[in-house]
């Protein structure tokens, strides 16, 4: 009879958890055909972390249930399986940031824009490509963080407040201070007028306070002693806190500022040097004795991927530093995706990449054809631009490369250059976009000798060469920015 009862308790938590895992949550995304959106379309949910779920994908598991084409709009039901209500990004440039709750409905109108948001005080205020407006029952839940950027600007974890060396430090902490209470001010007014959930309020709460955090270390990283703080505003930042694991993991400016206040702590007497490997093992023993486990595993693998950034450096103590690590922490995605990053840091390391291994790169033409990137050198000047289908900055630069692309036709070879994983998205999308036959898909794209040569991580990224293969330094700017066609002009 026990042995029954145990294996029918064992059913019915196996069935519970079976439940709790098919959670979801219904997005049903309303908009106008065009070019960006010709047939089925909707966002990706992103998990609060996206790039940091380290061996977790970074989009929740979605299904696209239909998609009705109506005379005025085009309709698309998706399903996005979620653990519970947290933060997430609705993939819109940087992320359309709002919330989830399972098992809730929602009605996303989404309409392109021509031109940028607004500026507010001399910023955009929100970092997304469309105008979003929610409907629903909780649509004042999902509109929180959008409407709380209307009124001080989206909350970023890199600060949002300038500073500089010339700027008075106590006024600027008592400006992060004012931005700090008129957020607070805004969001018990809201609350006020729409009444949120509390879990929702604080988790607002918890992104808010971290902006301010985050705010405050800006200074440090300038190069500021701690000690030069006023009094209360360096207490602030020693008393500082983020070791709450229920916060930490449904939040993006909380958990990006745990790692960024530690780092700055461990580092205040640097003088904004570059990071060394003293700070690889200081910043490494300072998050082990602050953070519960489960913060600590996820801090600690944040602060060693970091330090696998640099191209050209292994740090002296990262290797025992990651032995250690694995030793001690006992979640196996995070080994693995550390131990992934490590064997391919050290074989790029040992690997010295050369121009011709980068043109010797294998890219396939629109028919199907095999070539290598230095058979469409001729004798023009070349502007390589790099792309994927889901890439939204890049479609939208294609407006101003088609442009350019119109008035040098004569004079430079214009070059597309796909990095998507999947042919049958570059093709379609090639097609819908018009891009035509100058047009390639690179194989092996980010893992590619042409990737690993200019150390492309992102898109959309340009290459020019002049018409006797010197590179042309395109640095940071874009088809949209007018000092690109003067560099154009030149060649």
């Amino acid at each position: 009879m026990k042995k029954f009862k145990l294996i029918l308790f064992l059913l019915i938590t196996f069935l519970n958890n079976i439940t709790f895992a098919q959670k979801s949550v219904t997005i049903i995304f309303r908009y106008n055909p065009d070019s960006l959106k010709k047939d089925s379309f909707y966002f990706p949910l992103k998990r609060p972390f996206d790039n940091r779920s380290f061996g977790q994908y970074h989009n929740y598991p979605e299904k696209i249930v239909s998609v009705r084409h109506q005379n005025d709009f085009f309709e698309t039901i998706c399903h996005y399986t979620v653990k519970d209500s947290s933060c997430v990004f609705l993939g819109d440039g940087f992320g359309y940031k709002t919330f989830v709750i399972p098992d809730d409905t929602l009605i996303v109108n989404v309409n392109s824009i021509s031109h940028p948001a607004t500026k507010i005080n001399g910023r955009y205020a929100r970092p997304w490509f469309h105008n979003i407006n929610i409907e629903g029952k909780n649509k004042f839940t999902y509109m929180l963080f959008d409407s709380l950027a209307h009124q001080g600007g989206a909350l970023g974890w890199s600060g949002d407040v300038n500073y500089n060396n010339t700027t008075d430090l106590s006024s600027f902490c008592k400006l992060v201070d004012e931005k700090y209470k008129a957020r607070l001010l805004f969001l018990e007014k809201y609350n006020d007028n729409h009444h949120i959930a509390n879990v929702f309020i604080n988790l607002a709460r918890s992104e808010i306070y971290a902006a301010f955090i985050n705010n405050l270390l800006r200074p440090l990283l300038k190069g500021i002693d701690l000690e030069m703080y006023p009094p209360s505003y360096r207490d602030v930042i020693l008393k500082a806190r983020f070791t709450d694991p229920s916060t930490y993991f449904k939040t993006s400016v909380y958990s990006s500022t745990a790692y960024s206040l530690t780092s700055s702590i461990a580092r205040q007497n640097s003088g904004a040097k570059p990071y060394d490997n003293d700070d690889l093992i200081s910043i490494y023993n300072l998050i082990k004795q602050s953070y519960p486990d489960t913060i600590k595993n996820h801090l600690l693998t944040t602060h060693l991927s970091n330090f696998l950034g640099n191209p050209n450096l292994i740090y002296p103590a990262f290797d025992s530093l990651l032995t250690d690590f694995k030793v001690n922490c006992k979640n196996n995605l995070y080994v693995h995706f550390l131990d992934s990053l490590y064997s391919k840091k050290k074989a790029a390391v040992i690997k010295k990449y050369t121009l011709d291994d980068a043109m010797s790169s294998k890219i396939i033409d629109i028919n199907g054809q095999t070539a290598e990137i230095n058979n469409l050198f001729k004798l023009k000047p070349v502007l390589i631009i790099c792309w994927a289908s889901w890439c939204v900055p890049c479609i939208k630069e294609m407006p101003f490369e088609k442009k350019l692309q119109r008035e040098f036709k004569d004079k430079i070879d214009f070059i597309y250059l796909s990095f998507d994983k999947n042919k049958s998205a570059w093709e379609n999308k090639s097609k819908a976009l018009n891009i035509g036959l100058s047009n390639y898909l690179l194989i092996q794209q980010f893992t590619s000798n042409f990737a690993h040569f200019y150390q492309l991580s992102s898109l959309p990224y340009y290459v020019l060469y002049d018409k006797n293969g010197n590179k042309i330094e395109i640095k940071d700017l874009r088809p949209s920015n007018d000092s690109f066609k003067d560099l154009l002009k030149k060649l």
